[in-house]
């Protein structure tokens, strides 16, 4: 949702020679406490956003910085359906600021802008149907860290469910096309990473975590992508194995399947807890060309029986 107000700010400054703090969080809805951190954003992206106090001031955004929506090519039209145009889940947010982004723009570049935004879909739903929840969990997370409420969540680690873990959210990352929730975890009493999508269930506290002062996001996720990268491949003790797959393939393939457990590790290959059968088939089937499936035997028969099928259909 940041991402959407950030670029209404934009719109709105864009429009409105001047702002007050106070009117773009009664139009967003937020604090103006907010509204000065996405200034900020938007400060250190490169907009030069100018504030005046006093009787009469207010919020400006610098001519040079302005978007110029009248005059942006088809390129750049592109990268801003990419970017937030794109309709996903009904989200009225977008639509709405896609609607106010199409009133500016000339005829010629109504009709580019239409045909880019009709022609580009996404699918929420996995490919059994099942629909995915993030944008959901994101707002509530989102809502959670601005006002610092701690949260009860059911993870599913791979290796066991566990139920009740209150978190304190701390921040929000997104590495290849996956969220990740950044907190600090009162079981383990230290800073944990979570994979949004597997979070089964978000109960919100009415109770506020203290402040974290020495806790900084980039640099702890740095730190924990850096360790990941030079470490390699490391064997996690999962408390209940569910399903082993022993596999082998260059670590650079290996290395796509790095959010299941590693519960063993020899010269060749590596033995993954990853869940169940058809988890496992999921993610492999697309790297079947990659990485070679060892045990067991169903799932390789399985993988094998897909494969002769596509060779198959694609056969004149």
């Amino acid at each position: 949702m940041k991402m959407y107000r950030l670029m209404g700010i934009l719109l709105l400054l864009e429009n409105t020679p001047i702002m007050t703090a106070k009117s773009l969080a009664e139009h967003f809805e937020v604090s103006v406490r907010t509204i000065y951190r996405d200034l900020d954003i938007l400060s250190q992206a490169g907009f030069s956003i100018v504030t005046e106090s006093g009787h009469g001031g207010g919020i400006s955004l610098m001519n040079a910085n302005r978007i110029q929506l009248k005059s942006m090519d088809e390129n750049e039209l592109l990268k801003l359906v990419q970017k937030v145009i794109v309709k996903e889940n009904d989200d009225e947010i977008s639509e709405n600021i896609a609607l106010k982004i199409r009133g500016q723009l000339p005829e010629n570049e109504k009709r580019t802008f239409d045909k880019l935004k009709e022609s580009t879909i996404i699918d929420s739903t996995t490919w059994n149907g099942v629909e995915s929840r993030v944008d959901d969990k994101l707002a509530i997370v989102q809502k959670n860290i601005l006002h610092m409420k701690k949260m009860m969540i059911d993870y599913d680690s791979h290796s066991s469910q566990t139920v009740d873990r209150i978190i304190h959210p701390l921040g929000l990352a997104k590495k290849a096309s996956h969220w990740y929730l950044v907190a600090f975890c009162e079981l383990r009493h230290d800073y944990r990473v979570f994979n949004l999508y597997r979070i089964s269930d978000i109960r919100t506290i009415e109770e506020t975590y203290p402040p974290h002062p020495g806790f900084q996001l980039e640099r702890f996720w740095h730190a924990s992508t850096s360790q990941f990268q030079k470490g390699g491949l490391t064997v996690s003790k999962p408390l209940r194995k569910l399903y082993e797959v022993e596999v082998q393939g260059a670590e650079s393939s290996l290395q796509k399947l790095a959010g299941f457990d590693i519960v063993a590790l020899d010269q060749q290959t590596v033995t993954f807890d990853m869940i169940s059968e058809s988890v496992a088939f999921l993610q492999l089937m697309p790297l079947a060309d990659q990485v070679r499936v060892i045990s067991p035997d169903s799932l390789r028969s399985r993988l094998v029986k897909m494969s002769k099928k596509i060779i198959e259909n694609q056969s004149f």
